[in-house]
């Protein structure tokens, strides 16, 4: 097969997982086509695993109940939209991870990344540094969140969001294609805990230093709290899961001069204003956690229905759109699945990372950093940890494989 069909599926997978022009503002045409992907990708292929199609038809199943259960007990709405693109985005995964290693994944996911850091970090040295808001594809688009003049404008090209709902216009930030500069450290900071877990071994080490240099800017200049406390985690991560690459002094000495480095940056950025203060996104959020678990507690074991609509509920709160990913969880299935959603993310980490210990523990502590600032719990990077990678499995029971390629699948694996 064609290495560009592989690779613009993991890339369409991340822009699925938070592209504010595609995924917010063209979210119909953007799931069709990652259909598509996923079709042809099968056509290709033709092979399934039996786990994930199980575990597949599990999510689908539970997710089903769960929204009966909200809108025949509880009066809710039907949430039709979320829930088809929450199918689109478990079918492609469940192509996907059936035929792909995680080896190639990361690979594929890091290039990607870095090729968007590095268009990110142009876009935000012209906006931000030479006011220039001229690029390429820019628009403007009126969103109905509030109707103060000014503030409900957002401001963007379809490869990088500018800003939002501000008299000021533009970010000072750099959000890349998502829709947040927090998010988009996010990715990032995923991007480069690939790279410290193994995925680019292949390559030289100045190209290694390299990608590692590009991605770490790109963190830097999203100026999030969420991003830098997980930037120097995750250099603590490569230190606990790879230390015979820094059991000497000099590497020990430049490693703790990055993490201190990226303190002394958060320092001066007013990143730890927000904590010090309690203002900006950090009270924000806060008032969403504390609003969104007074929801959640109204219905602890069953929750309110997985793809009903509960905004009315939050707007009572003055929430309007909830940050905590995993109290928005708790909210739609409860408390009880809330914790095996994370037990399977626990042991869908400790397989994708190769990590354990201390180590594990910082990676698990990185993406729980994640899930309680942004809504991703149900986002395809983060759906793709309930599901096997392709080397994962020694089963022999494929679903809908056709004996020839079946012989092949095996001996790629």
């Amino acid at each position: 097969m064609k290495e560009w069909l592989p690779f613009l599926f993991v890339a369409w997978i991340i822009i699925c997982s938070g592209s504010q022009h595609f995924r917010i503002y063209n979210s119909f045409f953007t799931n069709m086509f990652l259909l598509a992907l996923a079709i042809l990708y099968y056509l290709k292929k033709r092979v399934i695993m039996r786990a994930n199609f199980i575990t597949f038809l599990i999510i689908l199943l539970y997710g089903g109940i769960s929204t009966v259960y909200g809108v025949c007990i509880h009066g809710l709405r039907f949430n039709r939209n979320s829930f088809i693109i929450f199918c689109i985005s478990c079918f492609a995964l469940l192509i996907l991870q059936s035929n792909m290693t995680k080896s190639d994944f990361k690979k594929k996911y890091i290039f990607f990344m870095t090729f968007e850091t590095i268009i990110s970090l142009v876009c935000f040295i012209l906006v931000v540094y030479l006011d220039y808001s001229n690029l390429p594809g820019y628009y403007e688009r009126i969103v109905p969140y509030t109707h103060q003049p000014g503030h409900n404008i957002v401001y963007l090209t379809p490869y990088y969001t500018m800003g939002w709902f501000s008299l000021n216009g533009f970010f000072k930030r750099n959000a890349g294609m998502f829709w947040e500069p927090g998010a988009h450290a996010v990715y990032i900071i995923i991007a480069i805990l690939f790279a410290f877990s193994g995925a680019l071994d292949g390559l030289k080490p100045k190209v290694r230093m390299l990608i590692v240099g590009i991605l770490f800017l790109g963190v830097l200049s999203t100026k999030s709290t969420t991003g830098y406390m997980a930037l120097a985690l995750s250099f603590i991560f490569q230190i606990l899961h790879s230390p015979q690459k820094w059991n000497t002094r000099k590497n020990l000495i430049i490693i703790m001069g990055v993490i201190w480095g990226i303190i002394f940056v958060a320092l001066f950025s007013g990143v730890f204003d927000k904590l010090i203060y309690r203002s900006g996104s950090f009270g924000t959020r806060m008032n969403d956690t504390v609003s969104g678990l007074s929801v959640a507690f109204q219905n602890v074991f069953l929750g309110k229905g997985m793809f009903v609509a509960v905004s009315e509920e939050l707007q009572k709160l003055n929430v309007i759109y909830i940050s905590n990913g995993l109290v928005s969880l708790m909210i739609g299935i409860g408390v009880p699945m809330t914790v095996v959603y994370l037990a399977l993310l626990h042991t869908g980490i400790k397989r994708l990372f190769q990590a354990s210990g201390v180590a594990l523990c910082c990676v698990e502590l990185i993406f729980l950093l994640f899930m309680c600032s942004e809504s991703l719990c149900t986002y395809p990077i983060f759906l793709s940890l309930l599901f096997l990678w392709r080397n994962e499995s020694n089963e022999t029971g494929l679903l809908l494989v056709k004996s020839r390629l079946y012989q092949q699948h095996r001996g790629m694996s």
